[in-house]
């Protein structure tokens, strides 16, 4: 959910929000980079390996937690809505770079729409946006495939957690 997030916010910031792709699995239409930062991640995720790492932390969980057995854990809404919180922030520090550019971007424009008042910014800018927003996008893939990393990695350890302290 993180990569989609980060996908539609930074579809929206530079401009991108127009190209929608239709998802036949929920029957409605994504965001393209949304898609994109989705399909990338899934191939990140099978890459890196950590698929394996899933199946061996539910293997585990049938040996800390028997099937039959009772689970019984204090609070596990707090650690679920501290999870849930985490995916957006996550999904939120991926587009922050792209809401940043877009916020200079658009300021830069406003300087020069009053510095050349027959220039017409507001058209010009779209292109620009779209154009800064794309070699940003391609400059930071490597921090978006170590967020993914990172995040999933960081996610088989919490389901781990949270059957441990039941």
């Amino acid at each position: 959910f993180a990569v989609e997030l980060a996908g539609y916010l930074i579809s929206y910031e530079i401009g991108l929000m127009a190209s929608n792709s239709i998802n036949p699995l929920l029957g409605s239409t994504d965001a393209t980079l949304s898609s994109l930062f989705y399909y990338f991640s899934l191939l990140i995720f099978f890459i890196v390996g950590i698929h394996q790492e899933v199946i061996k932390a539910f293997t585990l969980s049938f040996e800390i937690l028997p099937v039959g057995s009772f689970f019984l854990q204090a609070n596990p809404m707090v650690e679920y809505v501290r999870e849930v919180s985490n995916v957006f922030v996550l999904g939120v520090l991926m587009a922050a770079p792209f809401i940043a550019l877009n916020f200079i971007v658009n300021i830069s424009f406003a300087v020069l729409g009053k510095a050349v008042p027959k220039m017409n910014v507001f058209i010009t800018s779209f292109a620009i946006r779209i154009l800064a927003g794309l070699v940003l996008l391609v400059s930071s893939i490597l921090l978006f495939s170590s967020y993914v990393i990172e995040h999933s990695r960081r996610s088989v350890q919490v389901m781990l957690d949270i059957i441990q302290s039941g």
